[in-house]
């Protein structure tokens, strides 16, 4: 599939949470130019939710691999797509020829509607970067067990973002 590819470039804005599959699908892109020997390079993104905070229990070893838990990390991660991508390739021994292209002005306290880029939306859960938080207070509670309909899930992330429950400074003040 990468016959006639010399370079692969991955533009991608992740979501700053584990369980979001872009981040996978980026481990499968290094994975396939190491062994299509093609340079991959990663345009740095803007971690929408900062870079500060590390929340939520850490992949179980036994859903390693699967789509949604590619490497073991926290729900809630705190890294940038670059930084994870450098860390796929040192920690999970990918060693393909990786460049990262790092953002300029971004710091680790900064949120998404800081950083003067519109928010493209991904999905139609996340209309809003803050939704992203809802979802991963979801996934920390465990309440995705409940099987909500995706419109379900929706309407309530549009409740907590748009009724002032949703705070900047942690998930478990959203709680």
């Amino acid at each position: 599939m990468l016959k006639n590819i010399v370079i692969l470039v991955f533009d991608i804005q992740d979501i700053g949470a584990r369980f979001y599959t872009y981040i996978t699908t980026l481990a499968l892109c290094m994975q396939a130019a190491k062994e299509n020997r093609i340079p991959i390079i990663v345009l740095d993104r803007p971690n929408p939710i900062t870079g500060i905070y590390v929340e939520g229990n850490v992949t179980d070893k036994k859903f390693l691999g699967r789509f949604a838990s590619y490497y073991p990390l926290a729900v809630r991660h705190g890294m940038t797509i670059g930084e994870l991508a450098l860390m796929f390739n040192k920690e999970s021994k990918i060693n393909c020829k990786l460049k990262v292209i790092k953002m300029k002005g971004w710091k680790r306290n900064i949120w998404f509607d800081e950083t003067g880029i519109p928010w493209v939306i991904h999905h139609q859960i996340y209309v809003h970067y803050k939704q992203q938080l809802c979802i991963q207070a979801l996934h920390i509670l465990k309440l995705e067990q409940m099987l909500l309909k995706e419109e379900e899930q929706k309407n309530l992330l549009n409740t907590w973002v748009h009724h002032g429950s949703m705070q900047k400074n942690g998930l478990k003040n959203l709680i």
